[in-house]
């Protein structure tokens, strides 16, 4: 319910109308503020029930599974190359070279050639100073094709000839869930437009900066790692190099992002479905004391 979190309605994903929310029995919220925008909604407070963000628990249970990804081998971002199935084997991101991450498909700044033109311009500064690891997204490539954009961007194949660790801009087809993750998670910082990434950068503590004039995930800014930089060429420019000079934010893992929400909700989903089951079921003994079938 994106514009609840934001109270902006003109958003990527479509919101829920406020007649289907008062509707519903009770509803789940992954942090204050957005209880707080279901309150200025007019949902009264016994229906909000503060759980956290699901996609915790997925992020959670997958991250030992990611740890033990190749991708680093097959990138060529490993310090010891010769020794890739080491460290595999026992995870440890000072064998990892310094890499950024950049994740870069939503229409807000890819259809218009002058927001695009900002972000690689950026990019450019920052590529000398570490490789930026680039999974494009299909509609990103045909954008930056249409704009005449692509030469910007160091495209590579997966094989053993694969080598990421220069400067640069280093573009790879998209990648599965796990090598993502497991690149995200070693990551000196992340920049995206996803609220998605947002959320998971915030429990592994890894800086994002996000290329978006609003988040529907404000408390990834005011209590964690997440920097809103827009298509803003300077501010991204000088956010990356605050988190390469060691200035990063002094961020934490906000309340109930742990691996029980799943859980909360389902206990929430019995509790309310039993207590509104045997309200029906009372009112119905009521009214048949009263008025008994004859």
């Amino acid at each position: 319910m994106h514009f609840l979190l934001t109270h902006n309605r003109i958003s990527p994903i479509f919101p829920t109308s406020k007649s289907e929310l008062l509707s519903l029995p009770y509803l789940v919220a992954p942090s204050p503020d957005a209880g707080e925008n279901l309150l200025k909604e007019g949902i009264p407070a016994g229906k909000i029930n503060r759980v956290g963000d699901i996609m915790v628990d997925s992020l959670l249970f997958h991250l030992e599974e990611a740890k033990r990804s190749d991708i680093f081998a097959r990138l060529g971002l490993l310090k010891d190359q010769a020794n890739s199935a080491s460290f595999i084997s026992s995870f440890s991101p000072n064998t990892i070279i310094p890499y950024a991450l950049l994740t870069l498909h939503r229409p807000s700044n890819g259809d218009e050639p002058q927001f695009l033109q900002k972000i690689p311009t950026a990019l450019e500064e920052i590529a000398p100073k570490i490789p930026v690891v680039f999974p494009t997204h299909p509609r990103t490539i045909k954008q930056l094709v249409l704009f005449g954009l692509e030469d910007k961007i160091i495209s590579h194949d997966f094989g053993p000839e694969a080598e990421l660790s220069f400067p640069g801009i280093h573009g790879l087809d998209p990648l599965g869930c796990l090598d993502f993750l497991s690149l995200m998670i070693s990551a000196r910082f992340v920049l995206t437009y996803s609220g998605g990434i947002q959320e998971e950068t915030t429990i592994v503590g890894i800086p994002c900066l996000t290329l978006r004039d609003t988040t529907e995930r404000p408390i990834t800014i005011t209590e964690s790692t997440n920097v809103l930089v827009w298509n803003d060429t300077g501010d991204i420019v000088k956010e990356a190099f605050k988190i390469l000079d060691g200035k990063t934010k002094k961020a934490k893992i906000p309340a109930y992002r742990d691996r029980k929400i799943a859980k909360r909700i389902i206990k929430i989903l019995v509790e309310k479905h039993v207590k509104r089951t045997t309200n029906l079921k009372e009112r119905y003994y009521k009214q048949f004391r009263e008025n008994p079938l004859r």
